[in-house]
């Protein structure tokens, strides 16, 4: 097709009548004609029904797919497990700070109800958008809504404030309540011996559904964040108390040696401590009894 007959056909596509006279309704075939709606039959005059057009749209797109993948080819991942680690590691590292606030306003409006608490948007919030989740809790997993209000700077802000934990930065699908992620962190304080793999297993059980591996994989990331925001919530108690100095764990280590009263007389010899070869603190007596050989 040459140039003049392309301009002449984009002409002709523009300038399609508004109305049509006749008893035909105008709006109707304006928007068949414009690709808004389908038409209710088809080239031989068939009546088409709903199910007929949705068949040939998926039809059509399936048509697209594959002749764009036989013109682009698939897509193809060149990272390495490594590369898309360290991209979610820099991805939330800059999110930490902000998760940790929401954390803290979590915490505080729990209050007395501990892990049982419910949020509740407040009645002033202006809801920006709204997506569907599937939350995944101690005894259920379920859809819910996850509302952005006005204040959210990231979306996982926006789920720590409600008690859920990510699994993805910018788009997540599924969410870990912080409730299960709490009992798992207590748990294996006092079970080292718990995996996440048999944690993961039993939430499937307790829900009635099928192991899902890949559940396992979802629940170490959120577990990750967990204990990087209650690192960040920590150093935020320590540097509040005054306890972020270099030397205030040496300082502070022995309170009854290190620690002055008013009116206390200077002893010649402040502090006593022993040694050990490689220069660490040791005990004041040898850890293994001498032994003695005989002829």
């Amino acid at each position: 097709m040459s140039r003049q007959q392309r301009r002449q056909y984009e002409r002709l596509r523009r300038d399609i009548p508004e109305s049509f006279e006749g008893s035909h309704d105008g709006s109707y075939l304006d928007d068949v004609l414009h690709g808004r709606t389908a038409a209710s039959f088809s080239n031989a005059g068939e009546e088409l029904t709903q199910e007929d057009v949705a068949a040939a749209n998926d039809n059509l797109y399936e048509g697209l797919r594959e002749s764009q993948q036989e013109r682009l080819g698939q897509y193809v991942d060149s990272r390495t497990r490594r590369n898309r680690t360290q991209d979610w590691v820099d991805v939330f590292r800059k999110q930490i700070p902000c998760m940790a606030d929401a954390f803290l306003k979590y915490s505080l409006d729990s209050g007395n109800a501990g892990l049982d608490y419910l949020y509740e948007l407040p009645g002033d919030a202006v809801v920006q958008e709204t997506r569907e989740v599937l939350v995944v809790d101690m005894f259920a997993a379920t859809y819910k809504h996850l509302s952005l209000i006005a204040g959210d700077e990231y979306i996982s802000t926006a789920c720590l404030r409600q008690g859920w934990m990510p699994v993805s930065a910018y788009y997540p699908t599924v969410v870990i309540t912080v409730r299960a992620l709490e009992v798992f962190r207590v748990t294996n304080l006092r079970c080292p011996r718990l995996g996440v793999q048999a944690f993961t297993r039993m939430l499937c059980d307790i829900h009635g559904v099928a192991p899902r591996p890949y559940l396992g994989a979802q629940f170490s990331v959120a577990l990750d964040l967990y204990h990087a925001v209650r690192a960040d919530v920590d150093s935020r108690v320590q540097v509040a108390l005054g306890r972020d100095a270099p030397n205030w764990r040496l300082k502070n280590s022995c309170p009854a040696c290190l620690y002055k009263v008013e009116d206390e007389p200077t002893l010649l010899i402040p502090v006593i401590s022993v040694l050990c070869r490689t220069g660490q603190p040791g005990r004041p007596g040898p850890a293994i009894p001498e032994r003695v050989f005989t002829l």
